[in-house]
């Protein structure tokens, strides 16, 4: 994939000046070499696998169904809300789904009772 068609990671960074400026950390991330980063961008070819692991690392993630979204101190952000999700937040989202359809199954039996009266 050539440097052109890299997605931006985020509203303000792009992985072509991520690696401009940050050679060690694209290198350690993607277990090559600064020589190797180099090459990539004189080349202007990076490698899918690098530009997935670079925008993981930087917090972001590379799929566009989830494109807007970040994870920093610890916390995954949504694009369209202020506040992060903590991992337990995430956990318990399950039994949070299981608690809603028990409550709306005990509040739909009075309404469908009313109903056939």
């Amino acid at each position: 994939m050539t440097i052109s068609n890299i997605a931006r990671l985020g509203p303000d960074i792009d992985i072509k000046i991520l690696c401009l400026y940050r050679k060690n950390f694209v290198a350690e991330t993607c277990g090559v070499t600064i020589g190797q980063v180099r090459r990539w961008l004189k080349s202007g070819n990076f490698p899918d696998y690098a530009q997935k692991l670079i925008a993981l690392e930087a917090g972001y993630f590379p799929w566009p169904e989830f494109s807007g979204w970040q994870v920093a101190n610890g916390l995954l952000f949504s694009p369209n809300l202020k506040y992060g999700f903590a991992p337990g937040d995430i956990e318990a989202i399950h039994y949070l789904k299981k608690r809603l359809a028990l409550l709306e199954r005990e509040n739909a039996a009075p309404a469908q009772y009313l109903m056939d009266i």
